[in-house]
């Protein structure tokens, strides 16, 4: 297996793709930088991989499954569980479709599994569906913590946790009502109001929101 030579420097890498058939490699690299990324790296083997990911700055891996020495699942246990790149996308590419490698490569929480052969648009569909379930991911937990800091009565904190969720996702109707309470509960009614009514603009229906309306309209 080959290894590579340490890096001086930390290089950005936006895909790392690591697989034993150069003409598939080639081929993924001219979809990327054709859907416009710049950086990519291609290696034969996962320990090649593994000298890479040790050197650079990589935000996405896209393996082949079955190669020498270290195969895809392994290069994946590798990075989740290694600190400062658990948190890389891994999509594993193979033409192995047995329901217990794929199951493997799940218990290791790989982001995606795509099956040969596949098109560029079911390559760039597959890259993008892994990043909408990040993106969707992250503001669930920053929308978890912030009905936490509400319930713990930090309303600040619970403010600008809100505030971050909208700046990704400018219409969730979850973040304009923890907004909206927020406000309520520091009294600052007007801000509450306009954000209780653009909560409601897409929840007209809301029980909640219909009652802290009543709640704001009392104070006022």
């Amino acid at each position: 297996c080959p290894i590579m030579n340490s890096q001086s420097q930390m290089q950005e890498i936006d895909f790392l793709l690591v697989g034993q058939d150069k003409e598939i490699l080639e081929q993924d690299a001219r979809i990327l930088r054709e859907a416009g990324h710049e950086n990519i790296r291609m290696v034969s083997a996962g320990i090649e991989a593994r000298h890479v990911l040790k050197n650079s700055r990589v935000r996405f891996v896209i393996t082949d499954l079955q190669m020498p020495c270290m195969n895809g699942i392994e290069l994946l246990r590798l990075i989740r569980r290694t600190p400062g790149l658990s948190d890389i996308p891994v999509l594993i590419i193979s033409d192995n479709r047995q329901k217990e490698m794929i199951l493997y490569a799940i218990d290791e929480m790989v982001d995606g599994y795509l099956a040969t052969p596949y098109s560029g648009e079911d390559l760039l569909q597959s890259i993008n569906n892994i990043h909408k379930r990040r993106k969707l991911t992250a503001l669930q937990q920053e929308l978890r913590l912030a009905r936490h800091l509400i319930l713990v009565k930090n309303y600040e904190k619970a403010i600008d946790r809100a505030k971050g969720v909208l700046a990704l996702d400018r219409n969730n109707s979850e973040a304009l009502f923890i907004l909206s309470e927020g406000y309520f509960w520091l009294q600052e009614l007007d801000k509450a109001r306009q954000f209780l009514t653009m909560y409601l603009k897409g929840n007209p229906a809301s029980g909640k929101g219909m009652h802290l309306l009543s709640k704001v309209c009392r104070l006022d």
